[in-house]
């Protein structure tokens, strides 16, 4: 070809490209060349020195674009940002192809280099010692995981668009999903610490992880988008990050609750000082009791402090709004731990409870604060009510008793009234005979016909959180919290959870540390408009009293940490780590059409955690 150009050039009229049909044959024959070479090299399981194949795959793509701009007047504005695929010469300059389908060795090297990483992520603090705190920065090992990722693809683009570079999209959310699960998910893990309650994560790397959390949620959409801009056209249905995405979203909405967590963990001595009044022996009552202006500070003190961290407007609300649900739930598990309770002793439960309610209302700033947030808080709220006006019926005459349960709780089951006459401490078998057949009289009785609820979810939720509250002897806070304080039932997996005392049914939420992870997650967040059944009687309504809001969520199956010593460990922790994701994956769906209320993600810069640079 040199001795075309310096000889021979001239003699051949311009309009039959001769040089270019040279170069299109030599082309050829050097790409028949370098198959054979690869082919040989690979005999007999050697392998391929990855480094060399990349020097020589890039001098041949520098001597193809080389080519292209002597053949072309049009050449590629950039080989860094078009696909290799694309030539505008009439004569394709395809050397690059031999090594195409050796491309694989690369994305396996992307792949043990990501899981280096990793390990190093994993034993990395949220922020390096003498670094002072900012609510919003993020973890530094995202932005080095995504620069490493912006330099692969960068790197993949200019190699091929074809099946290494979907490869390596796969290599990326494989890596994403570990990162949420082994790196994240472990800094708000509540850890083991021989005896209990074990660690709680600090706030400030609880904000930290929210933080990135995002920062990953908007980054991994990006990455999609760039991988489909760049990759062949019949390739590109097949990048999908998406899932990865909705796991980040599952961090974010741990994060949230485990800010909750902490305040759980401010109030227990107050919810302590509650169980042990005797509200049995209550006469008459005129101020709040005394545990209320404790337990109304720790909420102002650690809620304001919180707030002020929590930048985006969409989980400061979800803060404040599962706040509201774990008092609710803690609040009413711990009525049901006060018996047995007099009528004047349910008078005070009332009015402590229109304190707490007023200290709530002020947990989102404001004057005054957001009208459906105040919405929530009195519905969230005023669902006990009809528990404690129930309880404040003297049970002489017994008709009086009975009348105000259908017409507070106002349903048909005869164990939900059981418990109410155990709540008033009624323990006479002919006066307990007398009331229960006088309300099974008068629950079938027209006069009730079509208001009552075959349960009513308030006080049968309760009876379940009541059974499970007690843990080796000892009473929890809450029903739904009893797996707090029972870690090493969890074996050698350093498992830990967060609060789940606002979830019904007394869903327990688990989190597993870098070491399981299978370790079972559930986890769910109330929805941003309020669904809670008011405090409403049949008179007012034919509803009874509504548990917290339920969003349907799928079952989330939870799965025990894998056996990393079994033969089997490897699937294992596989099967584990999928199941996991998958958790994260739902609870980020719901979580994110939670916030879609409260404002957009990623809206705006100044609202965002995440650095400047974009994928």
């Amino acid at each position: 070809m040199k001795v075309y150009d310096e000889e021979h050039d001239a003699i051949f009229p311009k309009h039959w490209k001769v040089g270019e049909i040279l170069t299109h044959v030599f082309a050829e024959g050097t790409r028949e060349d370098y198959k054979g070479i690869l082919s040989r090299s690979t005999r007999g399981g050697q392998t391929l020195d990855v480094k060399l194949l990349l020097s020589c795959l890039q001098q041949t793509l520098d001597f193809e674009h080389g080519l292209e701009r002597k053949f072309s007047s049009n050449s590629r504005t950039s080989i860094d940002t078009t696909t290799s695929g694309t030539d505008v010469s009439s004569h394709p300059v395809s050397i690059s192809e031999a090594f195409e389908p050796y491309l694989g060795l690369w994305v396996d090297q992307q792949d043990r280099e990501l899981s280096r990483l990793l390990l190093e992520y994993r034993s990395r603090p949220s922020r390096a010692p003498d670094e002072e705190f900012n609510p919003e920065h993020v973890i530094p090992s995202s932005t080095e995981l995504i620069k490493f990722y912006q330099v692969s693809l960068a790197q993949c683009a200019k190699l091929s668009t074809s099946q290494p570079l979907l490869d390596l999209s796969k290599v990326f959310g494989k890596y994403l999903e570990q990162y949420s699960q082994q790196v994240l998910l472990f800094y708000i893990s509540e850890k083991p610490s021989g005896h209990t309650p074990s660690r709680v994560p600090t706030t400030e790397d609880v904000i930290m992880t929210l933080n990135t959390a995002d920062y990953c949620y908007i980054t991994s959409n990006q990455l999609e988008e760039k991988i489909k801009s760049r990759i062949d056209e019949q390739l590109r249905d097949q990048v999908d990050l998406q899932s990865q995405a909705d796991a980040f979203m599952g961090i974010a909405s741990a994060a949230v609750r485990a800010l909750v967590r902490r305040v759980e963990i401010d109030l227990e001595p107050s919810w302590g000082e509650m169980r042990n009044t005797a509200y049995g022996k209550i006469e008459s009552c005129e101020n709040n009791s005394s545990y209320v202006p404790n337990l109304q500070n720790k909420i102002k003190e650690r809620t304001s402090s919180t707030m002020q961290m929590l930048h985006k407007q969409q989980y400061a609300r979800a803060f404040a709004d599962n706040l509201v649900e774990l008092l609710s739930n803690t609040y009413l598990t711990n009525i049901s731990l006060c018996k047995p309770i007099s009528e004047a002793g349910a008078e005070q439960m009332l009015l402590d409870t229109h304190e707490i309610r007023k200290t709530l209302s002020q947990v989102v700033p404001g004057n005054p604060p957001p009208a459906a947030f105040l919405k929530r808080v009195n519905t969230t709220m005023g669902r006990i009510e009809p528990l404690l006006k129930t309880l404040q019926v003297k049970p002489s005459p017994p008709e009086a008793l009975v009348q105000a349960y259908l017409i507070h709780i106002a349903d048909l089951s005869d164990n939900n009234f059981k418990k109410v006459l155990e709540l008033k401490g009624i323990k006479n078998k002919s006066e307990h005979g007398q009331l229960l057949e006088l309300y099974q009289m008068h629950k079938l009785s027209p006069r009730y016909q079509g208001s009552l609820v075959e349960r009513s979810p308030l006080l049968t939720n309760m009876i379940a959180g009541f059974a499970t509250s007690t843990v080796a002897g000892q009473t929890t806070t809450s029903g739904g919290a009893a797996t707090l304080h029972n870690l090493s039932a969890l074996g050698n997996s350093a498992a830990a959870s967060l609060s789940t005392a606002s979830l019904p049914g007394n869903i327990n939420m688990k989190f597993a540390d870098a070491a399981g992870l299978g370790s079972a997650l559930i986890d769910r967040f109330s929805s941003s408009t309020p669904t809670v059944g008011g405090a409403g009687t049949p008179r007012e309504g034919t509803q009874s009293p509504l548990p917290p809001p339920s969003l349907n969520l799928p079952n989330l199956t939870i799965t025990p940490a894998p056996n990393t010593d079994s033969p089997n460990g490897d699937s294992e922790s596989e099967a584990g780590s999928t199941k996991l994701n998958e958790n994260l994956k739902n609870i980020g769906k719901f979580f994110k059409r939670d916030l879609s209320s409260f404002g957009r993600f990623g809206g705006s810069k100044s609202a965002s955690p995440a650095p400047e640079e974009r994928v």
